[in-house]
C-alpha cells in the first residue's frame, strides 16, 4: 500500500523527506516541531527557515535535512481550527498537497507526515485524518506515475487506531475510485510555464569544479522546488551568452538572435525571467553601462512585441540585473577576458536596467543586492548564492502569481 500509518516518532523514520507541522513564521516550536529542529540541528535549520522568512497557511517550503535522518525537511503550515467555516479544510488539504509536490520535485521516493494541525492548532483528530489522507489519496490518483511512499507517523495508540480505520474506509468506501470535491480543479489544470533566459549564471556554472551544479543547487532548480508541480520552469541558460552582440572568439552567443526562436518553441509562456549582461562587460566589446543598456532595450522591445502580438500581453517579465563582478576579478583565471574595467561597468548596470524595467512594464530585481560572486573566479555564484537567488526570485514570482487560498 502506498500509504502506511506507523506508531513511531517521525524523527526516527527512514524517509527521504519528513514534514514539520510549521507555523507561518517558520520558527522553532514545541512538540514534534521542536524535536525536528533538535534532530536536524537547531541553528542550521533556523537559518535555512529564516531565508524564507514566512510561509502562508496552506503552503509549504523545503529545506535540507541537515543532521536528521531525512534528506529534506518540508515545513507545511496547517490552519488553526476555527469551527471549520473559515476555509480550514481547504487550507489543510493544500498543505498536504504542496508537501507532496515538493517531495516529488526534489526526487524523493518517500515522505513522512505528522497529523498536521491536530495538536495545539486544535483541528479535530477525525477530521484531520480524513483531510490529510484524502489529500494523499487524491494526489496518488492524479499522479499515477509518481512512485511515492507516504507514511503517517503518530505516537499514540488512539491516533494509530483512528487513522487506520479512516484509511481503510477511504480505500474501500464509495468514493474510493474518484477524486473528492476538496481537490477542486487545480490538479487537472495545465501547469504554468516560466522561461529563465540567461547565461552561465542561469545555466548553473560551478566556479570550483567548472561543471554544472545539480538541480538542487541551481537557482532555477530552487525556483522549481518553490513553485511546485503547478509550474514548469524552463532552463535556458548558455555559457558566455551576451545580450545582443556576436562574439567572434566564442561563436554563437548572441541572445537577441536566439530570442524569437526560443519564445516560439517554448510558448505558451506565463512568465519570463531575464538575467543577462555580465558577458557584455568583457573588454573585447569595449562597452559602457549605457551601451549594454542600449542592447537590453532592443532585447526588451523584441520581448514586448512578441508578448503583445503573440501572447496578448499575458506573459509577465522579471528583469534581473546580474550580480556584480567580484573585486578579485583581476587575479581570476577569467580576468584577462573581462579586463580591468569590467567590474566598474557591471556596477553601472542596475541603474540603467531599473529605468528600462519601468519603461517596459517589467518587474525589476537587482541581484547585486542579494548575492555576490564567488571569490574563486569573481564571476559565478557558489551553491549558497545560487540557492539564495532562487528563493528571492521565487518570492517575486509568488508576488506576481499569488497562491490560491
Amino acid at each position: 500500500m502506498p500509504i502506511t500509518i506507523v506508531h513511531k516518532s517521525i524523527i526516527n523514520l527512514e524517509a527521504d523527506a519528513i514534514v514539520n507541522a510549521a507555523n507561518e513564521s517558520l520558527l522553532e516550536g514545541g512538540g514534534v516541531c521542536g524535536a525536528i529542529f533538535k534532530a536536524a540541528g537547531e541553528q542550521e535549520l533556523a537559518e535555512a527557515c529564516a531565508a524564507y522568512g514566512h510561509c502562508d497557511t496552506g503552503r509549504a517550503v523545503i529545506t535540507p535535512g541537515f543532521r536528521s535522518r531525512a534528506d529534506y525537511i518540508i515545513h507545511a503550515v496547517g490552519p488553526v481550527w476555527q469551527g471549520g467555516n473559515q476555509g480550514e479544510p481547504r487550507k489543510l488539504y493544500q498543505a498536504y498537497k504542496r508537501s507532496l509536490e515538493l517531495a516529488v520535485v526534489n526526487g524523493c521516493s518517500s515522505i513522512a507526515f505528522p497529523l498536521i494541525s491536530s495538536g495545539i492548532y486544535g483541528y479535530p483528530k477525525e477530521k484531520a485524518w480524513e483531510q490529510g489522507l484524502t489529500a494523499c489519496l487524491d494526489y496518488l490518483k492524479q499522479n499515477p506515475g509518481h512512485d511515492l511512499q507516504i507514511i503517517f507517523a503518530v505516537t499514540s495508540d488512539a491516533d494509530w487506531t483512528l487513522g487506520t480505520r479512516i484509511l481503510k474506509n477511504l480505500m474501500e468506501g464509495p468514493n474510493s475510485g474518484k477524486l473528492l470535491a476538496d481537490s477542486g480543479e487545480e490538479g487537472r489544470r495545465e501547469a504554468k510555464r516560466v522561461l529563465c533566459f540567461g547565461d552561465s549564471l542561469t545555466w548553473g556554472y560551478d566556479p570550483a569544479s567548472r561543471q554544472r551544479f545539480s538541480s538542487a543547487n541551481r537557482w532555477t532548480g530552487v525556483l522549481q522546488s518553490r513553485l511546485g508541480a503547478g509550474w514548469v520552469v524552463i532552463e535556458e541558460g548558455q555559457n558566455g551568452r551576451t545580450i545582443a552582440v556576436d562574439d567572434p572568439a566564442e561563436g554563437e552567443k548572441n541572445g537577441l538572435t536566439y530570442l524569437l526562436p526560443c519564445l516560439e518553441s517554448q510558448s505558451p509562456l506565463d512568465a519570463m525571467i531575464v538575467m543577462l549582461g555580465s558577458n557584455d562587460c568583457k573588454q573585447k566589446f569595449g562597452y559602457s553601462p549605457m551601451d549594454i543598456a542600449g542592447e537590453m532595450q532592443t532585447f526588451l522591445e523584441k520581448v514586448q512585441s512578441y508578448n503583445r502580438f503573440r501572447l496578448q500581453d499575458t506573459m509577465k517579465v522579471i528583469r534581473v540585473s546580474p550580480p556584480l563582478l567580484g573585486e578579485g576579478l583581476k587575479s581570476s583565471w577569467l580576468g584577462e577576458s573581462f579586463g580591468p574595467e569590467a567590474r566598474r561597468v557591471s556596477q553601472g548596470l542596475a541603474g540603467w536596467y531599473k529605468k528600462l524595467a519601468e519603461l517596459y512594464g517589467c518587474r525589476f530585481v537587482d541581484a547585486s543586492l542579494l548575492v555576490e560572486a564567488s571569490p574563486v573566479d569573481a564571476v559565478h555564484l557558489d551553491a549558497a548564492n545560487q540557492c539564495k537567488l532562487g528563493r528571492a526570485l521565487a518570492n517575486e514570482m509568488e508576488r506576481l502569481f499569488p497562491p490560491e487560498k
